[in-house]
């Protein structure tokens, strides 16, 4: 499992001459293409040549700043992800300088994308590299983004309550937090939560309110700020995987991941449902 809209607007300007009576026309201009860059999140395919494994499903995302620019985000797992941006031309091309960025180092690295919009899916085909580097920072990857024209992640804003079968705040139990998500129709939104509680109902951990995102194919991504009574130094959780609906209702499952001074940790799956 895991682990996130680009229509073509053509413009042409075609000016005709009337003759001036000897038989002159004007030239017609050259049509161009002009993409309408839509930010949003995308679902990612991405083809790396080195690491392990050399294909994978994953999220990726696009952001349009204030001054035109255009940002490219993928994530290549939980520690690791791409991003780099630039301006994109008439002809949808866009060159850039990013980085790589490994659990908290960074790398520097270029990239390249095209964006498009084919057959109503939003479409950005790129690839990055990193420059001068060996190692774990080290990355050449290509991806390609999608995002379908219709997509509308407000389709998931609701209550939903994710249960573990063991505890991230590894007591060694069974536990269940419940969290709002409220998505705007790009993917992009929040994640609402106030505590995880045991069977019993008692709290095993506090949590700050987050950020989440989810992809046209249903792929979460929720972050939060995590505060467990046993106190282990741990600072975040994140939640990575796919809420389903249906007719029948609500059904999900993923991987839980805290943090804190170290890199993200496993720490086991969560199934999820909806809350009246």
């Amino acid at each position: 499992m895991r682990t996130l809209l680009i229509p073509v607007a053509i413009s042409l300007v075609a000016l005709l001459g009337c003759g001036d009576g000897h038989g002159d026309r004007t030239s017609r201009p050259t049509p161009t293409v002009t993409p309408a860059i839509v930010a949003g999140i995308y679902d990612a395919t991405i083809t790396r040549a080195s690491g392990s494994p050399t294909h994978t499903s994953s999220t990726g995302s696009v952001n349009v700043l204030s001054d035109g620019e255009v940002g490219v985000f993928v994530r290549l797992g939980v520690d690791r992800s791409l991003d780099f941006g630039g301006h994109v031309g008439a002809d949808g091309t866009m060159s850039g300088d990013g980085g790589l960025l490994v659990t908290d180092i960074g790398a520097a690295g270029h990239g390249d994308a095209v964006f498009s919009d084919k057959d109503g899916v939003h479409t950005v085909t790129g690839s990055f590299r990193t420059e001068g580097q060996d190692g774990p920072e080290s990355e050449d990857a290509a991806f390609v983004l999608l995002r379908p024209v219709s997509a509308d992640a407000t389709e998931f804003n609701g209550s939903y309550r994710f249960t573990f079968a063991n505890s991230p705040s590894f007591c060694g139990c069974p536990s269940t937090i419940d969290v709002d998500l409220t998505f705007d129709a790009s993917g992009s939104g929040t994640a609402t939560a106030s505590v995880e509680r045991d069977e019993r109902g008692a709290s095993l951990a506090s949590l700050g309110d987050g950020g989440a995102t989810i992809s046209p194919n249903a792929q979460l991504e929720a972050f939060f700020g995590y505060n467990p009574v046993t106190n282990l130094g741990l600072s975040r959780l994140l939640l990575i995987g796919e809420i389903r609906l249906s007719d029948t209702g609500v059904s999900g499952e993923g991987e839980a991941f805290v943090g804190g001074i170290t890199a993200d940790l496993g720490v086991g799956p969560w199934s999820v449902s909806r809350l009246p």
